[in-house]
């Protein structure tokens, strides 16, 4: 039993002077791992979002001269020229200016990420009408098309009677609070043309 632990224990010591035998070899040649996914730098892309967000209104050709200009430029040039050296170093394959430009052209431009806080949009509070003035339409509606139905089809069209209730109805409609006139009357027309065609389905339907 004595001698079937003495080489076991034997076995782990072997194994372990061969793993760190590896690990020092690894260590002695230097191995570098080669990068998968190459970036840009954090002070190249600020660049590139900010030549895009620039220029970016122009056409195909105009972007095309700008950004000849602006890699024409020493510092610039220096910049990308240290970068894509980098980049070349650490394995990417490529035309790496080429990259740079279709990232300024297409991407950045697309999406100019900033770090400033976004401010939320203040969200416009919802207008209605009451609810006795939607059962008046209803009513309307409803009394105006029975008078004007042929064969099963409604034949007055919501544009007329829409004109009709406004005349009939300003001191109500004059009453109701909304934040401006032309809101109101947008939302009032627009429901009563909605509430027409149900009820219009609806009859029809009949």
């Amino acid at each position: 039993m004595n001698e079937i632990v003495e080489k076991v224990e034997k076995l782990k010591e072997e194994k372990m002077n061969e793993i760190v035998e590896i690990v020092e070899k690894l260590k002695e040649e230097k191995i570098n791992v080669k990068t998968i996914r190459h970036t840009f730098s954090s002070e190249v892309v600020e660049k590139l979002k900010e030549f895009s967000i620039l220029h970016q209104y122009e056409k195909s050709k105009e972007y095309r001269e700008s950004w000849k200009q602006w890699t024409n430029n020493e510092m610039i040039k220096e910049l990308l020229d240290r970068d894509i050296g980098r980049l070349v170093e650490a394995g990417m394959n490529g035309d790496i200016m080429d990259r740079m430009y279709k990232s300024s052209r297409y991407y950045y431009r697309k999406n100019p990420k900033t770090d400033e806080p976004k401010i939320p949009k203040e969200r416009k509070e919802y207008e209605g009408l009451p609810r006795n003035m939607l059962r008046d339409i209803d009513n309307m509606i409803l009394c105006e098309m029975m008078k004007n139905i042929k064969d099963g089809l409604v034949l007055i069209t919501p544009q007329t009677l829409y004109e009709k209730y406004i005349l009939d109805n300003k001191s109500n409609i004059e009453e109701i609070n909304f934040t401006t006139t032309e809101d109101k009357m947008n939302k009032l027309k627009k429901t009563f043309k909605n509430r027409f065609y149900t009820m219009k389905v609806k009859i029809q339907k009949k």
